[in-house]
Order: structure tokens, then sequence, then C-alpha cells
């Protein structure tokens, strides 16, 4: 009978060692603290699935943690930001993207939670850019998340993502 190992490797299929020594030999690459083979694609839902090990089932990856699964880092922050449970999170169902254990903000409700955090810096306008590039985001899709919450720093993120051109009349992508 022949076993497959899962698309996504940690230490729970694989010792540590092993699975450095078969990325050292090229067989799989680095996602999060986990693994995957090279005959694989980098998708989101993976890269949702490489988090499991260490964020619970009910939380949702927000912020720097959820631009990483959209594709917009390449290296996912070493805590991860995530909401765990509350009306925020109720608050917002519909622009959460469910992958089996791991729920993640929409590409377009990441980038708005980007602007609106304190922490404005190159690394993250870049992955805001990244965002509405990778995602075809439109000016539309933008204010219309901004729109649901103007009690949140609205004028912060409108400011930010309007300096980089993303809250115009026109599409960002």
């Amino acid at each position: 009978m022949t076993t497959s190992l899962p698309s996504v490797l940690t230490t729970a299929e694989l010792p540590s060692v092993e699975l450095q020594a078969a990325a050292l030999d090229g067989d799989v690459f680095p996602l999060d603290r986990a693994f995957c083979s090279i005959a694989e694609f980098d998708v989101p839902w993976r890269r949702a699935l490489a988090l499991a090990p260490r964020v619970t089932p009910a939380a949702v990856a927000v912020r720097l943690t959820a631009a990483w699964v959209w594709g917009a880092i390449a290296e996912a922050p070493w805590e991860a930001e995530v909401l765990t449970h509350g009306h925020r999170v109720r608050d917002f169902a519909d622009e959460i993207v469910d992958f089996g254990p791991i729920r993640v903000t929409t590409p377009a409700r990441t980038l708005v939670d980007l602007a609106r955090a304190d922490v404005w810096d190159a690394r993250v306008a870049l992955a805001a850019r990244r965002l509405a590039e990778e995602h075809h985001l439109t000016a539309d899709d933008i204010r219309a998340v901004l729109s649901r919450s103007t009690h949140l720093p609205y004028r912060r993120a409108e400011d930010r993502l309007g300096g980089l051109g993303l809250t115009a009349g026109r599409d960002c992508a």
C-alpha cells in the first residue's frame, strides 16, 4: 500500500532534521515553519495550512500574516497576527476566507487593515501595493471595505492608500 505525505509537511510528519535535509537537497521549500514539495505550487491555501500548527482553529489571520497568506510578502511574520474571537470577527464575517483549519481576511480587508494599523513603513506599503495588484483590487473594492468601518482609523487608511494611488477613482491593478 502506498502512503502519500500531506502537501504541507511539519515535524508531525517528519523529524526537523529530515525536513531540513530535504530542503538542502532541493526536494522541498520552506513555507513559514513548515515545508512543501517543490512539485507543489505556493498558493494561499497551502500557506494557510502552514500556519495551522501555530494558530488556533477559531482564529482569523489578519494584517501581515494575512498578507503573507495572500502572497504579498515573502516571509510570514514571526508572531502570527490573529483575531481569536469576539464581535470584531463577527462584524466582518463576509470578509473572511475559510481555508479549512485556518481563516484569513480577504485581500481587500487585509489591505485596509494594513492601512489602518499603527505601523506604516516601506514593507507594509509594499505589501499593500502587492495585494492590490496581485488580487486585482479596484478602488471601489477598497472603498467598500473602508466605508463599512468608518469608526476605525478611516482617515489614516484613506490617506495612506491614496498616497499609493489605491483609492483614487481608478482601478488599482
